[in-house]
């Protein structure tokens, strides 16, 4: 099995009728991959442009099935035949996984075919419920620390100003750290609310 982390910025929730708007994705030991997605007609909700800070006027912009295409060919190029692709994120199952079951067939063909992905928000309300933690505060300390190992390990990689919630790219790279800090175990201080925040 090969995890990556995948992350999905849309102009809302329901696949059937909102799009996706860009898309960011990284696996350990290559290179990351993000596009951002352009629109003929667009159906928004507004408050998804503010919460994931998009300006649609910004950037080079790819159609849909092209950005299919690249992820796809992306993950090809770092995925062995026998390799089933699982995504990992934070709501990777219960909202990214629909959007690319309905809206990206050529990257969906790429991935695990029994359907498995990891979802982080899952691990993290388990791994709280375990510590006697609140979810929002284990996941905050998760988000600090991951930012400090990036940063730590390249401080080029992830320049202070381009650390910023929403960004498919970032919340890939940030999704990568934290599912490497839960395979390898990484402790975190649980008994110091301040410690990481």
């Amino acid at each position: 099995m090969k995890y990556f982390a995948l992350d999905l910025e849309t102009s809302g929730v329901d696949p059937a009728r909102h799009q996706v708007l860009s898309i960011g994705a990284r696996v350990a030991g290559h290179a990351g991959f993000y596009c951002r997605v352009e629109h003929q007609e667009l159906l928004v909700q507004p408050a998804a442009l503010r919460v994931n800070k998009i300006d649609l006027t910004l950037g080079h912009a790819v159609v849909l099935h092209e950005a299919d295409q690249q992820l796809a060919h992306w993950i090809r190029s770092w995925k062995r035949n026998s390799d089933r692709a699982i995504p990992v994120g934070f709501r990777t199952e219960s909202f990214d996984m629909k959007f690319i079951r309905r809206l990206l067939p050529v990257t969906f063909q790429q991935l695990d075919q029994d359907d498995h992905a990891v979802d982080l928000n899952a691990c993290i309300h388990l791994l709280a419920a375990m510590n006697g933690i609140s979810f929002q505060d284990l996941k905050r300390r998760y988000k600090s620390v991951a930012k400090q190992r990036i940063l730590e390990a390249n401080p080029d990689e992830w320049p202070e100003d381009a650390v910023r919630e929403h960004h498919a790219a970032n919340d890939a790279r940030l999704a990568l750290e934290i599912w490497d800090m839960m395979v390898q175990r990484v402790p975190l201080p649980l008994n110091e609310l301040d410690a990481v925040a």
